[in-house]
């Protein structure tokens, strides 16, 4: 669906129509949206729809602790792993996410090719080195997260939209990532671990449509729909056009109404 993304271009194009409609906002510092543990070893990748608003030292965008992070460091993407090498210590992307923009994220991990890669719009930002299997626990995995800071250090947080949050147990090839970043899914995908649109717009459970079903909680977070406004001069220029010479085949339709045949 198309929404607020912005860029010049094909690639704004591609942008703008995917980008989703319904999102969940976050703010205060309590605000996350939980999901019982997914567990992924070998192979995993992690896509996500973002949208800061502000920038901070640190924000969570999706996390479980001990396995893996994807996160906003002063507004620079950054990923890590609990793995042999490089263990848990960020890993940066060298890409900086513009603030009131949407950015689709996807992040590969791939223990026989020894590698994880990090894109921004099906575009590869950056390759790293990674060593092991991903940590297998019973944490729960978090979107939205507050960070977790030493005594005496404040909190920080993502301030801004997610949306559209994926989990697969493969990892996706840099062709495949160009060619489907961002398109919708039937949730039945092979691979697919967890599949969380975030386009309920109502209530407290955000929806698994994978057949794991592994549904979450939202605490806090609010959810916020992209609306066009139609400009106040709307009705003006359409009776303009219409008694226009060139809009004189021009009639307006209701909603449903179609010709037969």
């Amino acid at each position: 669906a198309a929404g607020d993304g912005g860029g010049d271009g094909d690639g704004a194009w591609a942008l703008a129509a995917r980008t989703p409609y319904v999102s969940l906002a976050f703010k205060e510092q309590s605000d996350v949206a939980k999901i019982q543990s997914v567990n992924l070893s070998t192979h995993a990748t992690f896509e996500v729809w973002v949208h800061p608003d502000r920038e901070s030292s640190l924000g969570y965008l999706i996390f479980k602790k001990s396995t893996f992070a994807v996160a906003l460091q002063d507004g620079e993407l950054v990923v890590a792993f609990g793995n042999v090498f490089p263990g848990w210590k960020w890993i940066h992307s060298d890409w900086k996410c513009p603030l009131h923009q949407w950015a689709h994220i996807t992040v590969t991990y791939d223990t026989d090719a020894e590698l994880t890669c990090i894109y921004v719009n099906g575009d590869l930002k950056r390759k790293a080195q990674v060593r092991g299997e991903l940590s297998v626990s019973d944490n729960i995995v978090q979107i939205g997260v507050k960070s977790f800071r030493k005594m005496g250090q404040k909190k920080t947080r993502f301030v801004g939209r997610i949306a559209d949050v994926r989990v697969w147990s493969v990892a996706h090839t840099a062709e495949r990532i160009a060619a489907s970043w961002g398109q919708a899914l039937a949730g039945t995908e092979a691979g697919l671990a967890g599949y969380w649109p975030l386009d309920e717009g109502t209530g407290t459970v955000i929806s698994d449509l994978t057949p794991h079903k592994n549904h979450g909680e939202i605490l806090g977070a609010v959810w916020h729909m992209n609306v066009i406004v139609p400009p106040p001069t709307l009705s003006t220029d359409l009776k303009k056009m219409i008694g226009n010479e060139l809009g004189s085949d021009v009639r307006l339709v209701a909603g449903g109404e179609h010709d037969a045949g």
